[in-house]
């Protein structure tokens, strides 16, 4: 009898002592942990205020995006938006400020667009697919020159929707334009190596609606400057 109570208490002691000292471990945890978060309590974050009497309060952004742009086309949107605030606080309203709104689209919008894709691909023989890399990087110009115009209200805009600082939002902006630039200039030294250099190009079974035909490889896709072909096999 002895010798089975040895045995049975060799089997049940080790695990019966493990589940004591989980048991204490995580119990001192517990009230340790309970203890630090009695002394250090997270601080509750205050949201910073603007008045419409402060002279700041005069450059809140309104960013009117109510807009919607499909086939190369900028309209305004009647529809329902959604207001975009910062966050901080508008002291007249005890609420977030507004600092613009964005459209709300919805499915007739998205069938719009991308039946406008659609018809500007033009199974690759739109203008954008056809056009030499040169005049994509002059198309990408003429946008980086515009928002160049816009940059401090851009700038503004970042500091009141994440609250930047002023250099940092500043700097957000160039990193940008600087980013843009040496991509353009990279592009520009590829087109200068490679631009009007024509290949042949050989009739696909992939690609049924081109046959034979000189390419210039400074077109982006390797399938520019192609004559329009009416076939009833569709390219997609």
């Amino acid at each position: 009898m002895a010798i089975g109570l040895s045995a049975l208490r060799q089997q049940i002691w080790p695990r019966a002592s493990s589940e004591l000292f989980r048991f204490v471990h995580f119990s001192s945890l517990a009230r340790n942990t309970k203890e630090l978060k009695m002394t250090y309590q997270s601080p509750k974050a205050i949201g910073n205020t603007v008045s419409p009497d402060e002279a700041i309060y005069a450059s809140k952004p309104n960013v009117d995006g109510a807009k919607i742009c499909i086939g190369g086309v900028v309209r305004q949107w009647d529809g329902d938006s959604l207001e975009v605030t910062a966050p901080i606080i508008d002291a007249s309203t005890g609420k977030r400020c507004v600092i613009g709104r964005i459209a709300t689209l919805g499915e007739t919008e998205a069938v719009e667009a991308v039946s406008a894709a659609v018809t500007a691909w033009n199974q690759g023989r739109g203008e954008w697919p056809q056009m030499t890399m040169a005049g994509r990087i002059q198309a990408m110009q003429k946008v980086q020159e515009a928002l160049k115009e816009q940059r401090e209200a851009i700038v503004n805009a970042l500091m009141w929707e994440i609250c930047k600082n002023t250099s940092d939002a500043a700097a957000e902006f160039d990193r940008t334009m600087g980013f843009m630039d040496a991509s353009i200039k990279t592009l520009k030294e590829l087109d200068a190596k490679f631009g009007g250099v024509s290949v042949n190009m050989p009739e696909s079974k992939y690609c049924p609606n081109f046959p034979p035909a000189k390419v210039n490889v400074s077109a982006i896709g390797r399938h520019a400057m192609r004559p329009p072909i009416d076939r009833e096999t569709p390219l997609i």
